[in-house]
């Protein structure tokens, strides 16, 4: 399992540092610790409601449209594994994506858990100031990478 990642935003934006204004286009990220054992609990339990929600629903739908001799797709890519974990919780019925949001923003806000081009921790400023697009594709690669690490390694061992 990775202890740290490099996000590059999409967009970028503008903050205050040693008296000067910089632009942050990359935020380095850390692994949770015991530390933040409650949020990254949650975070993997709403991952898990909404993938078991999804598997049903597709199993009800492969029972009537997939031949039994479908071919596997390849193992996803860590960006579409992200972009998958994303989607899933947005599509579950039983996940509420403000919950996982506010989660999300409480581990993202602990001390030395993100840092803006690795050397200012975020803030609630600095988070407010991010893209919502942005936002989206972190949650998705930090809970890939961190909390659902051993998951990706199970599907991409084929």
């Amino acid at each position: 399992m990775k202890s740290e990642i490099d996000f590059k935003l999409n967009v970028p934006f503008e903050y205050a540092v040693n008296g000067g204004v910089e632009t942050a286009s990359l935020l380095v990220l850390k692994a949770p610790s015991n530390k933040q054992r409650f949020q990254r609990a949650k975070l993997k339990e709403f991952f898990y409601v909404a993938f078991g929600e999804s598997r049903e629903e597709s199993s009800d739908a492969k029972e009537t449209t997939e031949p039994k001799d479908a071919v596997q797709a390849e193992p996803p890519t860590e960006e579409a594994f992200a972009e998958y974990v994303v989607q899933t919780l947005y599509t579950s019925s039983k996940v509420k994506m403000v919950e996982v949001i506010d989660e999300f923003k409480q581990l993202l806000l602990s001390e030395g858990i993100c840092k803006v081009e690795g050397s200012v921790n975020l803030t609630q400023a600095l988070y407010d100031k991010m893209d919502a697009e942005d936002s989206d594709r972190l949650l998705g690669a930090y809970i890939g990478a961190f909390i659902l690490a051993s998951f990706y390694a199970k599907i991409t061992a084929r």
